[in-house]
């Protein structure tokens, strides 16, 4: 049986995947903004196609409305797991909330990519399934918490016989 505090860093290094998740999607989105033209892996992709969507609209219509919706719902997706990420530290749950909105995130992904699929997609998928991988060991670890004693001396002490004499 592992310890209590193997879990828990399990659980917390999840929890550091997510805030990377949350932080690379952010700056993508900025990086969409401008054009640069460069994306960092490890990241969401729904926010990014939003704000790509919504700068082709507006240069389009030439209406800027486009673009600021598009902005608003991207980083209302990116707060769904800023959410996610703060409230998991006191209810684990919220992990495993944040598992299906990025296997949701994967699967438009790969609904994009039936379109056409190039190398760069492909290492793309491969860090969406780390990212998943990772969420899973948090929900793991979340499952397995609730199953272990608050305390590690009554793990410890399991096993052992105790003296007569400390009764």
């Amino acid at each position: 049986m592992q310890k209590r505090s193997e879990v828990e860093m399990n659980f917390n290094k999840s929890r550091s995947n997510l805030r990377l998740v949350i932080a690379f999607s952010v700056i993508n989105v900025v990086l969409t903004l401008v054009n640069s033209g460069i994306n960092f892996l490890f990241s969401t992709t729904f926010p990014m196609f939003v704000v790509g969507l919504g700068q082709s609209f507006s240069n389009e219509t030439g209406n800027n409305a486009f673009l600021n919706i598009a902005v608003i719902v991207a980083f209302l997706i990116i707060g769904c797991y800023g959410a996610c990420y703060l409230l998991s530290k006191k209810r684990k749950v919220f992990i495993a909330i944040a598992l299906v909105f990025f296997s949701l995130d994967t699967l438009f992904l790969l609904w994009i990519l039936s379109f056409g699929i190039d190398f760069n997609a492909i290492i793309d998928i491969v860090f969406h399934v780390w990212v998943i991988y990772s969420l899973i060991i948090g929900v793991k670890a979340w499952s397995d918490l609730k199953k272990l004693p608050l305390n590690e001396e009554i793990e410890e002490d399991e096993g052992h016989e105790h003296d007569i004499s400390s009764i």
